[in-house]
């Protein structure tokens, strides 16, 4: 995507903005947009997210979820630079360290360097000091007592709970940099695996209930392509490591991001998938309005008597203890 963006750079050069005489750098099928422009764009587009779905209110203290990729960065990045116009009291990235050597220590070395230059706020979260256990070495016990788990899937439900964890103690709101592209990959997924519940509790502003221990977590991205975010961090000069996560590989979300992206010159394919899905989310949400229980352990909101990241939690900690 890096090599495409810069080629159209290039070429873009050479035509004017559609809106003043200097030299676009997007097109968007419609118009053509010089960086000024280009970023004003960009706001509109992440403010029509965030008004049309109340994704903030004023005073709110905001996470944003950062990994050190283009999205998240970019997210932290603007949510600072209109925290006031936004009228949020506190804008703060919070990083997961899963312990994945040669990606996520330096995606984090990123973070820190990035945090300090534009005097941001950034705590970080370790799998080893919460969960007992790097992801690479849940990976290598999966791979010994032969539990057919993919790294992914214990990786995001950890992930996800430890987000809840502390977000929930100190914030109001959760964001992450979830773009339109993500979102239509999401869907797609969902319905390849008939995964409605997962379904119903997508979106811009995600869950089925609000519940005082789930944090609420929002995506003012969600009407943005993943080349505008990328845009936007390159304009910013962001400097973003584009480095991906070697447990990635060989995932099926990679395989239908991929046939996506083959298929987007089809009448803006994302954008239609999330129309569509956006048009019936409301009836799926009312139809898995299911009761939530307390989880017997962590003490947070599950549908299971125990939450699916203490279920594994035990399980790691089992072989664990087993492998010593």
């Amino acid at each position: 995507m890096l090599l495409t963006i810069f080629i159209n750079f290039y070429i873009l050069a050479k035509v004017k903005c559609s809106y003043c005489d200097k030299p676009a750098i997007y097109y968007d099928g419609k118009k053509y947009y010089c960086k000024e422009h280009f970023l004003e764009y960009f706001k509109n587009l992440a403010f029509k997210a965030i008004k049309e779905f109340n994704m903030f209110s004023p005073g709110d203290r905001v996470a944003v979820a950062v990994s050190g990729g283009k999205d998240s960065v970019s997210l932290l990045h603007f949510l600072t630079k209109h925290k006031d116009e936004l009228e949020l009291k506190e804008v703060v990235g919070l990083a997961i360290d899963e312990g994945i050597k040669g990606y996520r220590d330096v995606t984090l070395n990123y973070l820190k360097d990035f945090a300090k230059k534009h005097n941001l706020k950034i705590k970080i979260i370790s799998f080893k000091e919460e969960i007992g256990l790097t992801l690479d070495e849940m990976f290598e016990l999966t791979k010994k007592y032969n539990l057919g788990y993919w790294p992914c899937t214990y990786c995001g439900v950890f992930r996800r709970w430890l987000l809840n964890k502390y977000a929930i103690e100190h914030f109001d709101v959760l964001a992450t940099g979830h773009n339109l592209n993500d979102e239509a990959q999401t869907v797609i997924l969902n319905l390849a695996e008939h995964n409605i519940k997962d379904l119903a509790k997508g979106g811009p502003v995600t869950g089925i209930k609000r519940h005082n221990k789930f944090i609420k977590r929002v995506k003012p991205f969600y009407y943005i392509t993943e080349k505008e975010t990328t845009i936007y961090s390159i304009v910013n000069k962001l400097n973003v490591p584009y480095i991906e996560c070697p447990y990635a590989r060989g995932a099926f979300r990679i395989y239908v991001r991929d046939l996506l992206y083959k298929m987007e010159h089809v009448r803006e394919l994302h954008e239609n998938i999330i129309k569509k899905y956006l048009s019936f989310r409301d009836k799926l949400q009312k139809r898995y309005n299911f009761e939530l229980k307390t989880c017997k352990i962590c003490g947070f909101p599950t549908t299971r008597e125990i939450c699916q990241a203490c279920q594994l939690r035990l399980t790691f900690q089992k072989l664990k203890e087993k492998n010593l």
